[in-house]
């Protein structure tokens, strides 16, 4: 899996956290500072597995923590329609 970001999102960076507008489903969404790193790094470039490398180096957590809030913050923002889960 691939997660990618929606082409129809506009963002905008408010202290930690990050607005992201949904213009094809007209809705604004505010995103955490850990949701905002996840959405960030959505760009169909890295695998499920590069994610969460990168998650447990940046935020020095275990590998199953890490997984557990990968996966929800990755069900999370495809559920607001801002990500696609793309097979790969």
């Amino acid at each position: 899996m691939r997660p990618i970001r929606q082409p129809e999102t506009t963002i905008q960076e408010v202290g930690s956290e990050l607005l992201v507008l949904n213009q094809q489903q007209e809705s604004l969404n505010q995103l955490n500072s850990t949701a905002a790193w996840v959405f960030a790094r959505c760009d169909g470039s890295r695998t499920l597995d590069e994610l969460l490398a990168e998650l447990m180096q940046t935020y020095d957590v275990t590998h199953e923590l890490a997984r557990q809030d990968l996966l929800s913050v990755l069900r999370e923002l495809a559920d607001l329609g801002l990500i696609e889960l793309a097979g790969n």
